[in-house]
């Protein structure tokens, strides 16, 4: 998944496999990251 918008460094907007919007909520998933980045699933807690 990529990252689509930037909430803060736990939470992040990206888009799944089948192009819906999703909030992704981890430890430092924003952390140094930008708009286009690939999320590490492994890193991913919390899904909505």
């Amino acid at each position: 998944m990529q990252i689509t918008r930037i909430i803060n460094n736990n939470i992040v907007i990206s888009e799944d496999n089948s192009h819906r919007e999703v909030v992704l909520m981890g430890r430092g998933l924003g952390f140094r990251r930008h708009p286009g980045d690939v999320i590490d699933s492994d890193k991913v807690e919390k899904t909505y």
